[in-house]
């Protein structure tokens, strides 16, 4: 294994390094990273990705400046104004504005009851 690049440093502390093995180009979201460590040592534990596209997502999700749980907390309590004002044109406003689909809406509570008038 051979070191080609650090590329700096995430939000979570980890080190992105670009390595190259045998045949291959690898990533690595590295913990406690030291380039000055031994050889085989010079991080404690990694993340190891294959593909650019894997990648460009865990940067983009470890560079986020607020969690999933918090994002999700933000978008609830949105949503949920929006449905004390008028639960009709909430829907609305999400499925057409917003663009979401038939599992979202459940997932925020929007899903349309079913009548019973059968």
């Amino acid at each position: 294994m051979k070191i080609l690049a650090d590329l700096g440093k995430l939000k979570n502390g980890r080190n992105v390094i670009v390595i190259q093995k045998a045949d291959r180009i690898e990533y690595v979201l590295a913990e406690a990273y030291d380039p000055n460590g031994p050889e085989n040592s010079k991080w404690s534990s990694g993340t190891y990705l294959y593909d650019l596209e894997s990648l460009a997502k865990a940067i983009l999700y470890y560079n986020m400046p607020i969690g999933f749980d918090r994002m999700t907390e933000i978008a609830s309590k949105a949503i949920d104004g929006l449905r004390e004002d008028d639960e009709t044109e909430a829907r609305i406003y999400c499925e057409e504005e917003i663009e979401m689909d038939s599992g979202e809406m459940e997932y925020f509570g929007l899903a349309e009851e079913e009548s019973e008038d059968e």
